[in-house]
């Protein structure tokens, strides 16, 4: 399953998350605006490496109780991932095919890994609702020179000449989005790790807006290395490379030596 067959199977799910995470400070994005992301996804999927992966919660058992989520991704690398037909676990048409699953466990969140062992279980007695699209994230291939298009031209006004060194032709996370009553859950680091695993050499990296102060303590809180610092209060861009980006040494220096 590629990319765009992921998410198109999910808009309207896709759609939901949107809105309920950007409704949130400090985005505070009007409901329309999921409609207008919906519109730059499909022209999105179609970018040189992308990839994407949702999370589900899991569905709810009767009597008592609810299943972990399940993090399901897309990698279009990893053909022939057959285990996911038995972990993925609802909410699709009876007789779906489910080829090329990337299925992103966490080793040390024990979980999760206990998540996987339920993914294909069915309830001791009673129905079971389908699972829900609890979060999502996208990612692609960032383009060398960087574009001049939407926040590009506040990156390189950030880094200068080394957004192109430590970018270009890396793996950018796009999109990162979990409904609010899911956080707490580990989804987001487990999404991270889903649409991110494959990167090249670990050379990925995304942004985020410096008044999201949130997200600025969640990528730092599960390893990634902000190398833009800009003021919490202005428009500018927080700059993060990928916990195993090769230039995370040297952006460290870099940083440094401006403070």
């Amino acid at each position: 399953m590629t990319g765009t067959e992921l998410l198109t199977r999910h808009t309207e799910d896709i759609r939901s998350v949107y809105a309920e995470a950007f409704a949130q400070p400090p985005w505070n994005e009007a409901p329309a605006e999921a409609d207008h992301y919906l519109k730059r996804l499909a022209d999105d999927a179609s970018r040189p490496g992308f990839t994407a992966a949702v999370a589900l919660d899991g569905g709810e058992h009767a009597p008592g109780g609810g299943r972990s989520p399940r993090f399901v991704g897309d990698d279009a690398a990893r053909p022939g991932f057959t285990a996911a037909v038995a972990l993925d676990g609802g909410g699709h048409a009876p007789g779906a095919d489910r080829p090329s699953h990337l299925i992103a466990d966490d080793a040390s969140r024990p979980e999760l890994t206990a998540a996987l062992a339920l993914g294909g279980g069915a309830p001791a007695s009673g129905a079971d609702r389908p699972s829900r699209l609890i979060g999502f994230a996208t990612a692609w291939t960032t383009a060398t020179p960087l574009p001049d298009t939407r926040s590009y031209p506040l990156v390189t006004a950030a880094l200068g000449a080394r957004a192109h060194d430590w970018l270009g032709g890396s793996l950018q996370v796009d999109e990162l989005a979990v409904r609010p009553d899911a956080h707490g859950l580990g989804v987001g680091r487990a999404l991270l790790a889903a649409v991110t695993r494959d990167a090249p050499d670990g050379r990925c990296w995304l942004l985020t807006g410096a008044r999201a102060t949130d997200a600025v303590r969640f990528y730092r809180r599960v390893g990634w290395h902000q190398i833009a610092h800009p003021a919490p209060d202005s428009r500018d861009v927080a700059v993060f490379l990928g916990p195993e980006h090769p230039a995370r040494a040297e952006a460290g220096r870099w940083r440094s030596s401006r403070r």
